[in-house]
């Protein structure tokens, strides 16, 4: 609570009570530390931005393999049934 007098707070045993303003204060600064971090991660978003979709391209390709897999198999048998 650096910067906030002792008669904006009181410290309990299991409890900290707080005044209006340094509410507000705590408020302020956790808005700030937000902006913050949403700023950092819009530069990490931009630093790597194909993550996202080499990651759905990847998903996207096994799928199509094993729809491919199923559909030999099931044309083998069709194929071993006629001979």
């Amino acid at each position: 609570m650096k910067g906030l007098g002792e008669e904006f707070y009181a410290l309990g045993n299991t409890k900290i009570l707080m005044m209006p303003e340094t509410k507000e204060i705590l408020m302020q600064c956790k808005a700030k530390a937000s902006q913050s971090r949403n700023i950092q991660a819009d530069v990490l978003k931009k630093a790597f931005p194909t993550r996202d979709g080499a990651l759905f391209a990847n998903r996207k390709r096994e799928a199509m393999r094993a729809a491919q897999v199923r559909y030999k198999l099931k044309y083998n048998k069709k194929q071993r049934a006629y001979a």
